[in-house]
């Protein structure tokens, strides 16, 4: 059977796709728009921060309930088993492929979901992974999440330099319209990409209300060795961006501490290892990679602050996460972070590990900072619900349809 031949249907009604194709009326009266969503680049697990604001404003967009719009999503089959609650908002048309055999993935882009697209009357195509295939069977709309292989080159292999450099120019040149998570990486857009700033749309990422289930600080200072002693958190791959070094060089000159570092590895596995152990911090540093949400958020309620040394981000939403949960967050000054922290938290130079110890210091020692700097994330996160993420979107591709 032709990778054509192969797609099939998956949401809470089986014929969804058949009924929404041309037929729903939109709340003018008029039939709704097609939109589609090109979702075959998200292998669930690895993608890292984009995969949680692509599905949260899709869910988002479906909770507004509103019929102008008809949503179809394009996926890989393990994508729908990782979040069947967008097969239950979007009728959703699968690749049966993993999507890890990424020569393949790419080829059925310009051949499987152009048919597709034809075959399910899409007018509009939204690629949210960064690129959009040289064959399209309908009209594109593209997000960006960073421009970090053009600002950071150095951190990607000569062959995702190379790609990356012919295939995001050529892009932009193709879509309609471009979206960003942030005015930061809006303007990256422009500088890097010589793009008309009225082309491109920003689509900010949002930030759910976390009900109480973090787990106990009790079961999370056993769980985690980490005793009655202070401790800071770093949510983050291991990637040479993530900066993890600079705080293990920073815990020097703060005793009596203990870092907490979650999330998978990468290319400073190794390098963060080594290091903690060569300055002889190695005893205050927690290595547990992925960690269940529940233990995160239990880490998040029962630590001094979250600690964000990153040197690059498009948008930064651990720190929005952080915010939301009332953990005080110290972050790195540069790209997005400013953006996205405000005044809300503490901004500091991400090669100067002397004022991480300073701040650090300062929070142990004075837990009224950390009360207000607690009080003023939680009212930074009102600025960020998933609503306001749906309406840019829908607004993004309103206008899209419009032009010609």
């Amino acid at each position: 059977m032709s990778i054509e031949e192969e797609g099939d249907v998956a949401d809470g009604s089986a014929a969804a796709p058949e009924e929404g194709r041309g037929s729903r009326r939109g709340g003018d009266g008029g039939a709704a728009r097609q939109v589609g969503v090109n979702l075959l680049w998200l292998v669930p697990g690895v993608v890292g921060g984009s995969e949680e604001y692509t599905i949260r404003t899709l869910l988002g967009f479906a909770e507004q309930g509103r019929d102008d719009l008809s949503i179809t999503v394009f996926c890989l089959r393990p994508f729908v088993d990782a979040h069947p609650e967008v097969a239950e908002a979007f009728p959703t048309v699968t690749l049966p492929m993993t999507g890890r055999e990424k020569s393949m993935r790419l080829a059925a882009e310009s051949s499987w979901l152009g048919y597709q697209s034809r075959h399910h009357d899409i007018e509009l195509m939204h690629h949210a992974g960064g690129i959009m295939p040289p064959l399209r069977g309908a009209p594109g709309v593209l997000t960006i999440h960073d421009l970090q292989p053009f600002v950071m080159p150095e951190h990607f292999s000569p062959v995702k330099r190379n790609f990356s450099r012919i295939a995001i120019p050529r892009s932009v040149k193709a879509a309609r319209l471009v979206l960003t998570p942030s005015e930061y990486t809006r303007q990256s857009v422009v500088d890097v990409l010589d793009v008309d700033p009225a082309d491109i749309v920003v689509v900010p990422h949002g930030v759910s209300p976390h009900p109480e289930t973090g787990t106990p600080e009790d079961e999370v200072r056993d769980r985690f060795d980490l005793g009655e002693r202070p401790f800071f958190v770093f949510p983050a791959i291991t990637y040479p961006h993530k900066n993890h070094l600079l705080l293990v060089r920073a815990l020097q000159g703060v005793p009596e501490v203990v870092l907490v570092l979650t999330g998978g590895p990468a290319q400073m596995e190794r390098a963060v290892l080594a290091e903690a152990d060569a300055l002889g911090v190695a005893d205050r540093v927690r290595r547990p990679g992925r960690v269940p949400r529940a233990d995160l958020d239990g880490l998040l309620d029962a630590a001094t602050a979250l600690l964000f040394p990153s040197m690059f981000e498009g948008f930064g939403a651990p720190v929005l996460e952080a915010m939301s949960r009332g953990c005080p967050v110290v972050a790195s000054d540069v790209t997005a972070l400013p953006e996205v922290v405000a005044d809300a938290g503490i901004l500091l130079p991400p090669d100067e590990p002397e004022e991480w110890s300073r701040v650090m210091l300062d929070l142990v020692a004075n837990p009224e900072r950390g009360r207000a700097l607690s009080a003023a994330g939680l009212a930074r996160v009102a600025d960020y619900p998933w609503s306001r993420s749906a309406d840019a979107l829908r607004s993004a591709y309103h206008r899209a349809l419009e032009r010609s």
